[in-house]
């Protein structure tokens, strides 16, 4: 039986962080698991990878008796959840477990991250039933792609893992 517990606080959109960092002047421990997001923006042409919250607006605080007083005093502080009006608490078994799911989270993203940059026109290669087909890139992001099959010149939406380039050295 683990013998901490933990309150979830709710905090101001965008604000995990800030909140965290003043508790943590306080002597507070807290946690705000975070997944690593592919972004890529219209004009910019590399993906930028960036840390999102798990759980958006909300931060594990470990519960003490004076936990209100505590987590009140940041700007960030929206409320802690609780159920008739008694604070609800978290196991740190519970945490334990959500530490670990980020961590597998997290190894899983790093390597989906590389998405590669295909260029207009660029002739890649598509498996469709086990049978390798040719096709020409036009247009697409990190998730979907736009090709037109070069055999018989038939447009398609494909999920843009599927694609690799013909000449891996290029």
């Amino acid at each position: 039986m683990h013998d901490r517990s933990w309150a979830v606080a709710r905090v101001k959109f965008d604000k995990e962080q800030a909140f965290m960092s003043d508790l943590s002047t306080l002597n507070y421990e807290s946690y705000c698991p975070f997944q690593k997001i592919l972004i890529r923006p219209r004009h910019k042409r590399k993906p930028t990878i960036t840390l999102k919250p798990l759980y958006s607006g909300y931060v594990f605080v470990q519960h003490t008796s004076d936990i209100i007083n505590s987590v009140s005093s940041s700007k960030q502080f929206v409320g802690l959840i609780n159920y008739r009006g008694v604070i609800s608490t978290i196991d740190d078994e519970i945490i334990s477990n959500i530490k670990a799911f980020e961590k597998e989270l997290s190894a899983t993203t790093s390597t989906s991250a590389t998405v590669p940059n295909f260029q207009k026109n660029e002739i890649l290669q598509i498996i469709i039933n086990s049978q390798k087909l040719n096709a020409i890139y036009v247009s697409g992001d990190d998730k979907t792609a736009q090709i037109i099959f070069a055999k018989n010149n038939v447009r398609a939406k494909v999920n843009a893992c599927s694609l690799s380039r013909l000449n891996a050295s290029r």
